[in-house]
This record gives C-alpha cells, structure tokens and sequence, in this order.
C-alpha cells in the first residue's frame, strides 16, 4: 500500500502565453474559477411519466481570479494595460494561460491550460501606511476553455 499526500493549495504560477521565447510569468498565492459545467436541458418526453431525459448543452466556465500576486514582467503588464485601457479601435487579444500549481519544492505538481484568456477586471487592492500586509493584486480574466495537463 502506497501512501498518497493530495497537494497543497501552497502557491501557483501563471504562464502568460505572450512571448513563446521567454517564460512570461508570474507567482499568486489565490486561484479560483478552474472549473467547467455542462449546461443541461431537461427534456419531457411524451407519454412517457417516470422521468424527464437530461440531455447534454453548451458548456460555461467563471471567470479565472488571480490574487495574491505582483506582477512586474513588462510584457505582460502591457498586454494587461493594452486589454484594459483598450478604446476597441485595436482588438483585445486573448492568451492562453498556462496555471501550475507549485509544490513546496517550486515544482509543478499540477497544470491547467486557460484557452483564449482576456483580461475583464483588474484590482489593485488597498494600501495602508499603518498595515505591513503584502500587496494585494487582483486580476480576473475570462475565457473560453480549460484543459487538465499531465506533468
């Protein structure tokens, strides 16, 4: 018998997809909105009382939340400020994002692959003189699909 410790939730990399030639990254310690549902439509067939047949639909996702981190890659914050600020007369381009969470040792223990990623809230938290809390950055970002990666 082999015993299993599940990862900890301990901190993740995010993966800006931007610059293929370099790692465009950047560390958070919160990540929520990694999930996926099946819509369903509940179909009455007639003649038939005992059940309603559940039949598959499209698919919806929340938005991906990022907090807990700070970024300072250049390129992406300009591909943040560009999707942000944007007037629409220059489209906003999605980016695939690449989600590891890391392990204790900074080595990734899981993957996930946000497909056509774009920018939709930024936060820049509060700052106080009188509190020595970390910087909190916000970011939300929505997107069209996920995918679990093997390591």
């Amino acid at each position: 018998m082999t015993n299993y410790d599940p990862p900890t939730a301990f901190y993740f990399k995010v993966e800006f997809g931007i610059d293929r030639a370099q790692k465009n990254g950047a560390m958070f310690q919160e990540v929520s909105g990694l999930d996926t549902e099946r819509n369903v439509i509940n179909y009455r067939e007639g003649g038939e009382n005992r059940f309603v047949h559940k039949l598959p639909k499209g698919i919806k996702h929340s938005n991906l939340c990022l907090k807990r981190g700070l970024i300072t890659d250049p390129v992406v914050l300009k591909w943040i400020n560009n999707t942000v600020n944007s007037d629409f007369s220059v489209p906003i381009k999605p980016r695939d994002l690449i989600v590891s969470l890391l392990g204790t040792d900074t080595k990734p223990v899981m993957k996930w692959k946000v497909s056509n990623a774009w920018l939709v809230k930024f936060e820049a938290g509060s700052f106080n003189a009188k509190s020595n809390e970390t910087v909190i950055e916000s970011l939300e970002f929505a997107y069209n699909s996920i995918e679990k990666l093997s390591i």
